[in-house]
């Protein structure tokens, strides 16, 4: 507590010093008011600044805990997030699907985990209720959807596999 006053009583007279030479340089007239003025709100909070934590104990020891407890990872919070983001790139594809005129496609995407980060394992996709857009011709339809989703994902045409 005695050093974090050192520090709070060095930067006091580091501010006064400050306004004093900031005073001494700029001349006289309207701008010198203002900046002054705003030298004496930075001097205000500089002096205000360790008063929370003099008069609230607990934020002092949550602030200036020396043994501060092991940093801990939610495992659930990454799950949900993960499964969130998956979700999202599933509707990401056939969005990016229906754009390109193969609309009604549903996919699902499997991932594998390695070393906490989630890499494409293979992508299932469903065309049993496929419609397609007139502008498209019906050739190599399936070739043409697993291109697609394969550069959208930027995975290999092995890992797009249709049902």
């Amino acid at each position: 507590m005695l050093a974090k006053l050192s520090v709070w009583a060095i930067a006091v007279i580091g501010v006064v010093i400050l306004t004093v030479l900031v005073d001494i340089i700029i001349p006289d007239g309207q701008t010198n008011k203002y900046i002054k003025g705003i030298m004496a709100i930075i001097v205000i909070f500089v002096i205000i600044q360790p008063l929370p934590i003099i008069f609230n104990s607990n934020l002092a020891d949550l602030t200036t805990s020396d043994n501060q407890d092991p940093i801990t990872i939610d495992t659930n919070f990454i799950e949900f997030v993960n499964n969130l983001s998956a979700q999202e790139r599933e509707n990401s594809l056939i969005i990016y699907l229906e754009s390109k005129g193969y609309k009604k496609v549903e996919c699902q995407i499997v991932y594998a985990n390695s070393n906490n980060i989630r890499l494409v394992e293979k992508v299932l996709l469903n065309l049993n209720n496929l419609v397609i857009d007139k502008n498209i011709s019906h050739i190599n339809i399936k070739e043409k959807i697993i291109d697609i989703t394969a550069k959208f994902l930027s995975i290999e045409k092995g890992q797009v596999m249709i049902y």
